[in-house]
């Protein structure tokens, strides 16, 4: 039987601090034969500079390529042009501030291949932006255990993102993520559930650091920062929900209910998203009805206090 084919893929922009490590931690993979790929957003902090001197002075087992866009694409559309710049059907991520232990893409492969999964996610180490190991471990174990489709459908955190493989299949067979406000956890996770095709492994498989990527909340200090953040928030609800009911469409056994509660959520947050933007609330294809005036009175306050501090 031939071994497995893999794709390591490792997406970075402007962490100088952290990509040594989280290449080093690729390039000890055991797993083999592995490729790596490597792919930046047009970073300006030398992060590009760091990893072309690494990869210069490799010269482990594994096949390294590596790609640095022109123009920064966003976290979304380089996802998506990473994923394609990958040979290989099942994909590890690597996100470029995390350190993956070395045995982690062994572990996950033999897990796809005895479950044949399209998404497997795992526990991991928490550490902190100087990389000392936090006491506990990051796990999701109880909060996914039994969850149902119409509850993960309204979730907007699901697994661990930086701990998962995934097969290309969550692509192919629901096309690219459109939304560019959601992050790919929210979505892979889902379309995997859809199809029920998720794995996981109880077992820590990475350095997780908390605190710096880019799906990290950040303080709110003021009304302002507050305002912002809610902003923030609600787009990304939004979007993943958005782009949640357009690959559930796609299924044709999924329940109707699960439908009509993302196309209510969607309509709920319009308002909430034009209270927050000042902008339109009601477009023209806005169905008047009791919930949705009632959301609108109830949000109109929020926003309010929010403004006022």
């Amino acid at each position: 039987m031939s071994q497995l084919k893999v794709s390591f893929l490792i997406l970075t922009y402007n962490q100088i601090d952290f990509v040594e490590h989280a290449l080093n931690g690729a390039f000890s993979q055991t797993y083999s034969p592995l490729e790596i790929v490597i792919s930046d957003d047009a970073s300006t902090d030398g992060t590009r500079e760091k990893i072309k001197e690494m990869v210069a002075h490799y010269s482990g087992p594994h096949r390294v390529k590596t790609y640095f866009n022109d123009d920064n694409l966003g976290f979304i559309d380089h996802l998506t042009l990473a994923i394609d710049r990958c040979s290989a059907d099942f994909i590890v991520y690597g996100p470029g501030d995390d350190i993956s232990l070395s045995d982690r893409t062994e572990i996950l492969a033999d897990e796809f291949m005895k479950s044949k999964s399209l998404l497997i996610h795992s526990d991991a180490f928490e550490i902190d932006d100087q990389g000392n190991k936090k006491d506990h471990i990051l796990s999701k174990k109880h909060k996914l255990d039994n969850i149902s489709i119409k509850e993960a459908s309204l979730l907007s955190g699901l697994c661990i993102g930086a701990t998962c493989a995934w097969h290309k299949d969550l692509v192919n067979r629901f096309g690219p993520i459109v939304e560019r406000n959601t992050y790919e956890d929210l979505i892979f996770y889902f379309r995997a559930m859809l199809l029920n095709k998720v794995s996981y492994v109880e077992k820590p498989l990475i350095y997780y650091r908390v605190g710096t990527g880019i799906s990290q909340k950040k303080t709110a200090n003021n009304p302002e920062d507050r305002l912002r953040f809610q902003q923030v928030y609600c787009k990304l609800r939004l979007a993943t929900w958005r782009q949640r009911l357009r690959d559930a469409k796609l299924i044709h056994n999924v329940p109707k209910h699960i439908i009509s509660t993302l196309e209510y959520k969607i309509a709920k947050y319009q308002i909430i998203s034009g209270l927050l933007e000042k902008q339109e609330i009601f477009p023209e294809d806005f169905r008047i009805s009791i919930p949705y005036i009632s959301a609108y009175l109830s949000y109109l306050t929020k926003i309010i206090r929010i403004k006022r501090g």
